[in-house]
């Protein structure tokens, strides 16, 4: 009986147990139903983490251009309202926010297409201007709508109605002011140009700091959200505009191009200088951050599921100071004789590395936007780059070239003279000479030509010794009218010869011996011409990279020297050049005082002033490379419309000084 009994109790005891696994596993399947559901009702998006870009450094490695992180405003596709009024409401909500908060000089640029006010809209000048990226964009967005062709009016009416901006309310009266579908308008174009969608995010505000972005979550705007981006800072605001270049947003008219390239359409690339030259170093690599939302759009988990990779930076060959320099005594020139424009280039003559390079007037990146229809339509064009954009005779600096084509042939020795009666006066023509007072006004040898810089003995040595073929032959091989080899946009110029002249004459010919006639030449290719002779003979491509490098600093690319052509200079004619143009800079009292007294150099400048005549003024420039003997930079300097060639030495002697003897 007792065994009976127990048998019975473990039987009992088994039922139970059996029966509370049982009830655990129900437990655990519906724990397991509701997590599932749960997680069913989950969202995950990703959100783009922009890497830090490269820095862009000097030659020494001084930062020029780095990173730093600002916040952009954006509106959210995914989370836009569907209703037409709630979305527009959001739209109106931020731009009133960035008035309210004067912080309106952080909207994004647009290239909006009308001008004037709603409903009178005209299309702007660029709209309608063919290779413009306003025209561009909205050709190919007219084309995507099959209205090519329409009228400012007609398109405006079909905004209207495709948005719903006639809208009433319910006691019949407009929804909207004019001025505030003016600005709907605008914001609503804009996001058809950036193809605002579900992956492409509209970024109405760039760079706002963190209390604006406090404001804006304070207001709850359906569908406005913020991201952490990153935005140039300029170390040396005002200075080398011309070279660095600008970074901006990839526009529609590019997107094909860089979407080859594997990036999203709202990455910032360089646009021009050496952010768009290098920006294959520049660039980094963008992470991901993995957001996970509940059913009510709470944001349960953040995490970042790639990593940003940083770009690299990119050592430039300009010397920050040099380049300072330059800038400087451009602007102090210009104050000192009253003039607005001109430029400034150093060269390194041994390798052709590009030390500085200033146009005045120039601008300041860092207000570049906010200034840009100022700069625009300014006369004196400060946002061309008059050191390789744009384009002069040569003057007398072009004589170097002369005497050394002259003593190099063969057609002239250092004991040739040429008589200078206040000109050339041969061949029927006269063409003044009132370069040196009248001790010289009768035979001058090839050094006293260069140090007075006579007219007579350079159109004698050129026209009556030499041939045009020949002459054409060493401008070609010193680079003149030559590609220069630097990394931006340059013009070439022409060299004076009948192949580029439909009206060539002898007038013309004995001209071009004494640099006018049809010679147009930038001031960095003058530079890389005398560059040449200084160095013996070695054209070097001018470059303006230096090397890349890693985050780490180890160096990953360096630039190696090119050469690009040699010409033959004997020791003893680069001697004699040398000393003529020694002795024209210990021969001009305004020269010598910039060289040796104003800055104080310690080492022998050579130098050649020029003027050449335009309508009714003067372009003057000088040239000059120190040392005499062991040459380690060249400047070529130039003033549109100067006060003399001379008084140009002043920008050079500060560049040189700069260089030669930096300061601690």
């Amino acid at each position: 009986m007792k065994h009976i009994h127990t048998v019975f109790i473990s039987f009992f005891a088994l039922i139970l147990l059996i029966f509370v696994a049982r009830l655990a596993a129900l437990q655990f399947d519906l724990e397991k139903t509701e997590q599932l559901r749960a997680e069913s009702n989950f969202t995950k998006e990703t959100q783009v983490i922009q890497a830090l870009r490269g820095n862009i450094c000097d030659r020494n490695g001084n930062v020029l251009v780095t990173t730093s992180y600002a916040y952009d405003i954006v509106f959210d596709y995914n989370h836009m309202p569907d209703d037409f009024v709630e979305f527009n409401r959001s739209i109106l909500a931020v731009i009133n926010a960035l008035s309210e908060t004067h912080n309106n000089e952080y909207r994004v640029d647009d290239l909006f297409i009308f001008v004037g006010n709603y409903p009178n809209y005209s299309y702007s000048p660029d709209a309608t201007t063919e290779g413009t990226p306003t025209y561009r964009a909205l050709n190919k967005i007219l084309k995507e709508l099959h209205m090519e062709g329409v009228s400012a009016q007609e398109l405006t009416e079909y905004f209207v109605k495709r948005w719903k901006y006639n809208k009433l309310d319910e006691n019949g009266d407009p929804v909207y002011t004019d001025e505030e579908i003016d600005k709907l308008i605008r914001v609503r174009y804009d996001m058809i140009r950036m193809q605002f969608s579900s992956v492409t995010p509209y970024v109405i505000a760039s760079g706002v700091d963190i209390e604006f972005v406090s404001y804006i979550k304070e207001q709850s705007i359906p569908g406005v959200s913020d991201r952490i981006s990153v935005h140039r800072t300029y170390m040396y605001p005002g200075y080398a505009s011309h070279i660095l270049g600008r970074v901006g947003p990839i526009t529609a008219e590019t997107w094909d191009y860089y979407k080859a390239l594997g990036y999203g359409i709202n990455d910032t690339v360089g646009i021009d200088g050496c952010e768009a030259q290098f920006e294959e170093y520049l660039r980094g690599k963008d992470g991901v951050r993995t957001i996970t939302r509940n059913a009510n759009g709470e944001i349960i988990k953040e995490e970042v599921t790639v990593e940003p990779i940083a770009g690299k930076d990119v050592w430039l060959t300009i010397d920050i100071d040099t380049q300072v320099a330059a800038e400087d005594a451009l602007k102090q020139y210009m104050a000192d004789f009253n003039k607005d424009k001109g430029a400034s280039v150093a060269v390194d003559p041994n390798t052709g590395e590009i030390l500085a390079i200033a146009s005045y007037p120039t601008y300041d990146l860092t207000t570049f936007s906010e200034n840009y229809n100022d700069l625009l339509n300014n006369e004196s064009l400060p946002l061309l780059n008059r050191a390789t954009g744009a384009v002069y005779a040569p003057g007398s600096t072009f004589k170097v070239a002369v005497a050394l084509a002259g003593l190099q042939e063969g057609a002239i020795s250092t004991s040739s003279t040429a008589y200078c009666a206040h000109g050339y006066v041969k061949h029927g023509m006269h063409i003044k000479c009132e370069n040196h007072n009248n001790y010289y006004t009768s035979n001058l040898n090839v050094i006293e030509a260069l140090t007075f810089s006579c007219n007579a003995f350079f159109i004698d040595t050129g026209y009556d010794h030499l041939d045009i073929d020949t002459m054409k032959k060493y401008c070609e091989g010193l680079g003149l009218g030559q590609a220069t080899g630097i990394e931006l946009p340059e013009k070439l110029g022409q060299i004076a010869c009948p192949d580029n002249s439909s009206n060539w004459t002898a007038y013309e010919e004995a001209s071009s011996y004494i640099g006018q006639s049809i010679h147009q030449y930038t001031p960095l290719q003058v530079t890389s011409y005398i560059s040449t002779v200084a160095n013996g003979g070695t054209r070097y491509a001018t470059h303006l990279l230096h090397s890349v490098r890693a985050f780490s600093g180890n160096i990953i690319f360096e630039q190696q020297s090119e050469v690009l052509s040699n010409v033959n200079i004997t020791s003893s004619v680069l001697g004699t050049i040398k000393t003529g143009m020694k002795n024209m800079v210990d021969n001009s009292g305004t020269a010598t005082y910039n060289m040796y007294r104003r800055y104080g150099i310690t080492e022998t400048v050579c130098g050649k002033s020029g003027t050449a005549q335009v309508g009714g003024s003067q372009n003057c420039w000088f040239t000059a490379f120190a040392p005499m003997n062991n040459p380690k930079i060249v400047v070529t300097s130039i003033i549109e419309d100067g006060s003399s060639g001379a008084s140009v030495s002043a920008i050079d002697a500060a560049v040189i000084a700069a260089y030669l003897n930096p300061k601690e």
